[in-house]
């Protein structure tokens, strides 16, 4: 397959720079007709001497590139399909946030067994108008398949507000990290997380935080370089998995 881009580098110029602008106006035209789809052989036939020459002489290159750039997608579909194997037989479905992110639940616990017994027919009462309204809504599967799903959503991202936020931030102070702390957990965030973890798995997700917050090159710590990453560039799929292999951390 052609590729629908191609790169000049400096490096050419010494060969091209013989051309004259009507000479550099065919190459160009070449070149955006040779991705078009056109015959190869056709256009350089229309070219004059000096551009046909240029155009074999550039179209070494940009096939190379195509090849390179064409294994490289290859080579991240075959990593990202290898990931999914080894976590598919794990039931993510409805991820269960970490211990670590569920401390701030623990206090709680302390009032439920003096409500137990308050709560006991209220809780029947509730259980027998769910049952009915369920009944009654199978007749729509689909509508009942898309409430639970809503539900399940809702509850992760309350999980990811008061559990995920605040270990995150944690986690980023225990490694002097530079990267932004977080403010909230917004619903495209949760939404980013839930598929990592559905994919991948918590522990690689969670592992990925820790690689991203002692990683030099993501913290500005780089010798060329100052960038600082922040959590939607970590949860970004085009990046994540380079983080979680440390592709980031050298």
């Amino acid at each position: 397959m052609k590729a629908s881009n191609f790169i000049l580098y400096y490096s050419q110029w010494p060969a091209l720079k013989s051309l004259s602008v009507q000479e550099l106006g065919e190459l160009l035209q070449a070149i955006f007709r040779y991705l078009g789809d056109e015959d190869e052989e056709e256009i350089a036939n229309s070219l004059s001497e000096k551009a046909q020459v240029a155009f074999r002489f550039l179209l070494v290159q940009i096939k190379y590139d195509n090849e390179k750039y064409e294994q490289k997608k290859v080579k991240n579909r075959e990593r990202q399909q290898r990931f999914y194997d080894k976590n598919k037989e794990r039931n993510l479905t409805q991820p269960n946030v970490s211990n670590a992110y569920n401390n701030s639940n623990t206090n709680n616990n302390s009032n439920t067994n003096s409500n137990t017994n308050s709560n006991t027919n209220s809780n029947k009462n509730k259980n027998i108008s769910s049952k009915a309204a369920i009944d009654i809504n199978n007749s729509n599967g689909e509508a009942v398949n898309e409430a639970v799903a809503a539900a399940d959503f809702s509850s992760f991202l309350e999980r990811m507000r008061k559990g995920f936020l605040p270990w995150f931030n944690k986690t980023l102070d225990e490694h002097n990290s530079k990267i932004p702390r977080i403010k909230i957990i917004t619903e495209e965030r949760a939404r980013r997380i839930k598929v990592i973890i559905d994919s991948y798995g918590q522990p690689a997700f969670e592992q990925a935080i820790r690689i991203a917050a002692g990683a030099d090159f993501l913290n500005g710590r780089g010798v060329k370089n100052k960038f600082v990453a922040t959590l939607d560039c970590i949860i970004d799929p085009s990046h994540f998995l380079d983080v979680y292999e440390g592709k980031f951390s050298v």
